[in-house]
């Protein structure tokens, strides 16, 4: 089967490594954000002379990716079960799943029926990350695609920017310690391993990214709405949303000299008294 070049399409021989190709200026690119993304394949049962040429083209694409500032991961170099047979399923996942979450790209090569990107797959569907297929016709136009995806690239970065603090998880732990439970307990409780409390408590929230029905089971142990898991702020949400309902369809106070107090007054009155009332409830 003949092997074509990514960038020129030309056909491909095992002497590429020594032909100097092109660079895209930095400049160009405009970058002002590092990206990362991650190279999905298949690595197990694929012969030795297949593994060549698997490699040859991830290390081509390493190089569109580099001169488009992208840093591309690639699981051989960590997790190949040729070379890092003392690696456990379990831990091999692990580093897959937060390297993937991890990316604001997955790049999904698929030259083997069973490509080997399951998981990776189901890892980017649910963090709501960009995925490129990797077939023959758009490996020859990988630059041209970086480049013009490369604003939905950052716009996402900048977007889930927010999720990098352990929000969720600092919601979790602080509803556990009031309730009086160990991890052990929580864990038992909801169908999970202690680790995975652990994890949940102390990732940052694009990591952890807990399922639907995770929340949903936490939601009932610790008898609590679904918003007040997931949000920073709960409390002040919800006053301010009391603040602006009660501001906008109570009866005017009357002042001495004026027919109505003014919308932004009348709010802050209200907000004083409701967060009083918070304050004495929280008590």
């Amino acid at each position: 089967m003949k092997r074509t070049d990514i960038r020129s399409g030309n056909p491909l021989d095992h002497s590429f490594e020594q032909r100097r190709l092109p660079t895209v200026k930095q400049s160009e690119v405009q970058l002002k954000i590092p990206l990362r993304a991650y190279l999905a394949s298949a690595l197990t049962g694929l012969p030795e002379s297949r593994r060549k040429d698997l490699f040859e083209a991830q290390d081509t694409i390493s190089l569109v990716c580099k001169e488009h500032g992208i840093d591309l991961y690639q699981p051989r170099l960590t997790s190949d079960p040729v070379k890092h047979q003392g690696l456990s399923p379990p831990e091999v996942y692990s580093i897959d799943r937060q390297r993937v979450l991890e990316s604001d790209l997955l790049l999904v090569m698929t030259d083997e029926p069973s490509f080997g990107a399951g998981q990776e797959l189901e890892f980017a569907r649910n963090a709501l990350l960009p995925v490129i297929l990797l077939i023959d016709e758009l490996r020859k136009n990988l630059a041209e695609a970086l480049n013009t995806l490369n604003p939905i690239f950052l716009q996402r970065r900048l977007e889930f920017g927010q999720y990098d603090a352990a929000v969720i998880g600092a919601n979790i732990k602080k509803l556990r310690e009031e309730n009086g439970m160990t991890k052990d307990q929580l864990a038992q409780a909801i169908g999970v391993t202690q680790e995975e409390i652990s994890s949940l408590e102390e990732n940052p929230d694009h990591l952890s990214n807990p399922a639907l029905i995770l929340l949903r089971k936490l939601s009932l142990v610790f008898n609590v709405s679904l918003p007040e898991l997931v949000l920073s702020d709960y409390t002040g949400v919800v006053a301010n949303q009391l603040i602006g309902l009660l501001s906008s369809t109570m009866s005017p106070i009357p002042m001495r000299g004026q027919e109505k107090m003014p919308v932004g007054d009348r709010r802050r009155i209200w907000a004083r008294v409701l967060r009083r009332a918070l304050d004495e409830l929280e008590r």
